[in-house]
């Protein structure tokens, strides 16, 4: 290389002309395809914002193709004009002049790096010629802090006159699913021909261009290009298989597709031997041969035990000064997306509140008392490496599932709001596996709430993991439960005559958007596995707990589905009594008596035997079965007084709670 520094830049002249976006883009970019990208993109609420449309309309029209690789505009949201910080650039390289004159070693890795941006071409020299509108990007390195290897960093959001490159590129909507030299004289200008990796449209470009190779080769494998569509995140893929020759054809065919766009997929692991000896050992990572001694890998965040497939929790926090400012710090480093340590978390985070309470500066000592319980809870960290996660939901040799269920609990306290979802499997030899999908906690707020609209608030927590579950688990779920050991907020979610005040009425509105009035059930505050978690719990608690209400869930919840049957076997003996006639014609799929009373209501027989009305409403796909088709309860049964009376003392009772 030679020894000459070097500035990066993007040239103006480089950059597509900026597209406008239609009025109608919104309908005009949904309509393009079979299912469009901004379809596939919305989050779990649906939502999209107009940049983010603008952004996939950008990408969509302006990606070009060239032996494989696919190129991609810059996303701006128009073309700017930027000052000259040609200046700015050259003084910040001098700096880093100065630190490869003080550190050798420093340097000879920097220039390494460097070189092999200009080897791969992603960099290149500017023609002084014709130089073009630009912008100058500093660049510095960093190093990981596990691997200890060297990065150099291109610093998209340095400002200058108060403007930086990121301040006008679109960032995209969430799709997650370079240079210098030594004696520094002259300064060589060279521009990136790749998109920087810290720009902010970057990470969208990204997912959005392994989405468009995913769906331009799955004629290759429909499969290993759902694969690359749904189960990447930024640059590492998670799937699991049923069985080994599965996982080898997965793997071929994804590797063929990523071929086709000249990218390579690599570093593979898995829990199977035979899976990786299929591979290439150039292919997979170095720590496969140790896993049968017990390695972990690392997996988004995650600790993964290979060998006993499950996830694990290591204490690698550096001490922190018992400070506002080291407890925050601390807090927040412990990664936990499932909320599996969400108890223990809490715990922390009322600490932090406290802290933050008593108004002390952010490098102030905190008090001996609160110093104290800070000091406990750190010992606790060393125990979490005790704590295992299986990560395949269903047990070896369970069998196969014929039922499959959600549970979700959900409770408040003056310290915390928790939920947590259970998925609940049921095999075909009668086998029952009750396991925590996911679960969140929150901080009580610090104005004084009443618990009645904290437990309002939980659950509508549960309302949101029911969405945020069902969207990631992708597959059938045969009936859903949501319980609370409060009365009163089922009370407000199951009423629909009582008006309410706007806190209230916006959180009742959002729970009913999400879940059915009828899906709310009351559980004892000692089978709630929520109950202890809203208060904050040590690990070594956190343990006990976890264990023990997984075994009640199993002995409490098959009593549900005996009561559910029960009430439908009552009603079908009510409805034969009083609809003799029109039952038994519908059972031989014969026409209706011209004298029933009943035959205007197009009645038929769902798959349980219950008499339900029919109709045009059977079209309204947004409707639940029962909305749609009403059971039929003859008005004047002895079923149709009970439940008059039972709606009626239900009416009352909400009425003196609230």
């Amino acid at each position: 290389m030679p020894k000459e520094a070097a500035t990066s830049r993007v040239l103006y002249d480089e950059l597509p002309p900026q597209m406008d976006l239609p009025r109608n883009a919104a309908k005009t970019y949904t309509h393009r395809t079979q299912m469009s990208q901004t379809e596939e993109l919305m989050d779990a609420d649906g939502k999209i914002s107009q940049d983010d449309i603008q952004f996939l309309n950008i990408l969509e029209n302006g990606v070009t193709q060239h032996e494989g690789h696919y190129s991609f505009p810059l996303p701006f949201r128009e073309v700017p004009i930027l000052p000259d910080n040609q200046r700015q650039a050259e003084k910040l390289l001098q700096q880093l002049v100065k630190i490869f004159q003080r550190d050798p070693a420093y340097y000879d890795e920097y220039a390494k790096y460097m070189a092999e941006l200009f080897q791969l071409g992603h960099a290149e020299v500017v023609s002084e010629d014709n130089p073009g509108q630009c912008w100058y990007i500093p660049h510095f390195g960093v190093r990981h802090p596990k691997k200890n290897k060297l990065r150099v960093v291109f610093d998209a959001s340095a400002h200058y006159q108060g403007m930086s490159i990121n301040d006008h590129l679109l960032q995209g909507p969430d799709q997650m699913n370079n240079l210098t030299d030594e004696d520094l004289t002259p300064t060589k200008t060279c521009r990136m021909t790749v998109h920087l990796f810290e720009a902010s449209s970057s990470p969208g470009v990204a997912a959005f261009g392994l989405k468009k190779v995913a769906k331009d080769n799955q004629h290759i494998s429909t499969d290993a290009a759902k694969f690359l569509y749904n189960d990447f995140y930024v640059d590492d893929g998670l799937m699991s298989v049923s069985n080994t020759e599965a996982a080898k054809a997965l793997i071929r065919q994804a590797v063929e597709i990523c071929r086709k766009a000249n990218l390579r997929l690599h570093k593979f692991i898995s829990n199977s031997e035979k899976v990786l000896s299929a591979i290439p050992h150039t292919e997979t990572v170095s720590q496969h041969l140790n896993i049968l001694s017990g390695s972990t890998q690392r997996v988004l965040g995650l600790e993964w035990s290979v060998k006993n497939d499950s996830f694990r929790f290591l204490n690698n926090l550096k001490p922190k000064p018992a400070t506002r400012r080291g407890i925050f710090s601390v807090v927040s480093q412990i990664y936990d997306p499932l909320g599996f340590l969400a108890p223990f978390i809490l715990t922390g985070k009322n600490i932090l509140r406290r802290v933050n309470q008593a108004g002390l500066n952010w490098d102030a000592p905190v008090s001996e008392d609160m110093n104290k319980e800070w000091q406990r809870w750190l010992q606790q960290l060393d125990d979490l490496q005790e704590i295992s996660i299986q990560r395949c939901y269903k047990p070896k040799d369970f069998g196969t599932v014929v039922r499959t269920e959600l549970h979700h609990f959900c409770d408040a306290s003056t310290h915390g709001l928790r939920a947590c979802s259970y998925l609940r499997l049921i095999s075909d030899v009668g086998n029952v596996c009750c396991i925590l999908v996911l679960a969140k906690s929150k901080v009580a707020p610090s104005k004084s709430t009443t618990i009645p609209r904290l437990e309002l608030q939980s659950a509508v927590i549960a309302s949101r993991l029911s969405s945020a579950v069902k969207l990631e688990l992708k597959q059938e779920i045969d009936q859903e439960y949501f319980w609370s050991d409060s009365k009163i907020a089922p009370g407000y979610i199951q009423n629909s005559s009582r008006c309410f005040y706007v806190y209230v009425a916006n959180r009742v509105q959002e729970v009913r958007d999400k879940t059915h009035p009828e899906q709310w059930r009351h559980v004892s505050t000692e089978d709630n596995p929520a109950d202890m978690a809203s208060r904050g719990l040590m690990v070594n608690a956190l343990k006990q707990i976890e264990a023990n209400k997984t075994f009640k869930l199993k002995l409490k919840t098959p009593t549900i589905f005996q009561r559910e049957e029960a009430q439908k076997l009552v009603i079908k003996i009510t409805q034969k009594e009083h609809f003799r006639a029109e039952y038994l014609a519908l059972q031989k799929e014969e026409s209706l008596p011209k004298n029933s009373f009943i035959l205007a209501l197009n009645p038929f027989l769902d798959d349980a035997g219950l008499l339900r009305v029919g109709g045009r409403a059977s079209k309204a796909t947004h409707l639940l079965m029962h909305e749609k088709h009403p059971i039929l309860i003859p008005k004047n049964s002895f079923l149709a007084k009970l439940l008059m009376q039972n709606a009626h003392d239900k009416a009352i009772l909400e009425e003196h709670k609230l």
